[in-house]
């Protein structure tokens, strides 16, 4: 076959085969040839999370980074839009000039710069397959997410925007596990009002009621710097002022706005239950101040509103600090849910710094501390009766879904997309078979070991099932 001009990988692009090759994927799960001359390709050394949302309905139909991880915020943020997208390539734009056609492959993270028409065409074929395969898998979106011994797994959506509600509920989503309410904040000069988060929340729950949305207050700082808020760049941001340490010690009434805003919203819409989680919760002694500024946020309405009727609130403890795991038995008894988000779980545990493209390599969810870490807050959960679900990036990837099965994780959320395959993978194995390989898996010592386990555990199903 005749070679393109140039093709550049993503340093990272082989080295973690979570999926078969033509469903593998980096920052988002698209492959897109770009042909409109009324469209662009974004090549650039960085792009931040606020940059990324501004794409939506935009003409820019994929970009290209030097830096960045599959993990940070911005291709989260690519992922949930739909957006093609490779970061991570080194020396990108000493390489492409404006005006070059290129092919973005963000399903095995390469960008191909001047193809050659054989592999354009390729590509055309591989997206017409792809799109294909993904609507087979979308059609199931009634079907129950259930393991073929009759166990039933809810498999819900993260959302960013108001605006992907509507396609989280298309891709099969039974409710919203996550909804990143901090893109409110960003890219602006002033917070938002209260009137404009109860339009925001209330626009959301109509659109997924009677199905529960989990809100999440505004986890800022790190790679997300709301202008708004003058933030000065930390040393070490992922370690610095974010999340409920941000609205606890300097923004309190900015954090009280925006609890009495989701209050007000659920309120608004007759839902009769809120569910609010709290990112970054190290202790017991967090979640207790949290939850008196949940209090001092009713009696503030009540003073406010004549006659109020408040809502029934859910406060949820985020367990993403290796702290929070080792304080779970306190937190778990004092939360009515748990929410573990493994991004942030996994950068803290294994000291990586998820948007260091440097140290990208060392990420993975199959390292044995990770997977012991969830078995503690799973067992912690159990014991003091309340659900537990997963929303982090690990909740999305098909070959680690019987471990999460196994490890009694019945509830996983993740970005809409991947609703289909997470099903179609669940629907071919046992909670028998997954009970087995979690324990097959904690007796290995290494992360390679306990990925090649599960794929050739998942092999033949996946394979069979989206061929």
């Amino acid at each position: 076959m005749v070679q393109s001009r140039l093709t550049l990988p993503a340093p990272c692009s082989a080295s973690r085969p979570l999926l078969p090759n033509h469903v593998r994927r980096r920052a988002s799960s698209k492959t897109t040839e770009c042909s409109d001359p009324k469209s662009c390709i974004i090549f650039t050394i960085d792009l931040s999370p606020a940059e990324t949302a501004q794409m939506i309905n935009s003409p820019v139909r994929g970009f290209a980074t030097e830096k960045g991880t599959q993990t940070s915020h911005t291709a989260i943020m690519a992922q949930a839009l739909g957006i093609p997208a490779v970061v991570g390539i080194p020396g990108l734009t000493e390489k492409v000039n404006p005006g070059d056609t290129l092919i973005i492959d963000g399903l095995d993270g390469y960008i191909v710069i001047e193809p050659d028409e054989e592999t354009i065409e390729r590509y055309r074929e591989r997206a017409v397959q792809w799109r294909a395969m993904e609507n087979r898998l979308r059609s199931t979106k009634d079907q129950p997410s259930m393991t073929t011994d009759g166990v039933e797994i809810k498999l819900s959506g993260n959302i960013e925007l108001p605006g992907e509600a509507p396609f989280a509920l298309d891709y099969g989503a039974q409710g919203i596990g996550l909804y990143r309410t901090e893109f409110l904040y960003l890219d602006r000069d002033d917070p938002p009002t209260r009137a404009e988060q109860i339009r925001t929340y209330a626009s959301v729950i109509r659109t997924v009621a009677p199905k529960i949305i989990a809100f999440r207050t505004f986890d800022v700082g790190a790679d997300k710097m709301p202008r708004c808020l003058h933030m000065k760049k930390a040393r070490n941001p992922a370690l610095g002022l974010r999340a409920i340490r941000l609205g606890l010690c300097r923004h309190r009434e900015l954090l009280k706005e925006q609890i009495k805003a989701m209050i007000l919203a659920a309120i608004e819409t007759d839902i009769g239950t809120v569910k609010i989680m709290f990112p970054m919760v190290s202790g017991i002694t967090e979640l207790r101040q949290l939850k008196n500024l949940v209090t001092e946020c009713r009696d503030d309405l009540s003073r406010e509103i004549s006659g109020i009727v408040h809502p029934r609130i859910l406060t949820g403890a985020m367990i993403e600090l290796p702290a929070a795991v080792f304080a779970c038995e306190s937190l778990a008894r004092e939360s009515d849910f748990f929410s573990i988000g493994t991004n942030d779980l996994i950068q803290y545990m294994l000291a990586i710094d998820r948007v260091n493209d440097d140290v990208a390599y060392l990420y993975t969810p199959f390292h044995p501390a990770a997977l012991r870490a969830l078995k503690m807050v799973v067992e912690a959960a159990g014991r003091a009766d309340i659900p537990v679900s997963i929303c982090g990036g690990a909740a999305g990837e098909p070959h680690m879904a019987p471990l999460l099965i196994g490890l009694g994780l019945r509830e996983l959320s993740m970005a809409p997309q991947s609703i289909p395959f997470i099903k179609a993978a669940i629907r071919t194995m046992s909670l028998v078979e997954a009970e087995k390989l979690v324990a097959d898996a904690f007796a290995l010592d290494t992360p390679e070991e306990i990925e090649q386990l599960v794929v050739r555990f998942m092999e033949g199903k996946l394979t069979s099932d989206w061929n």
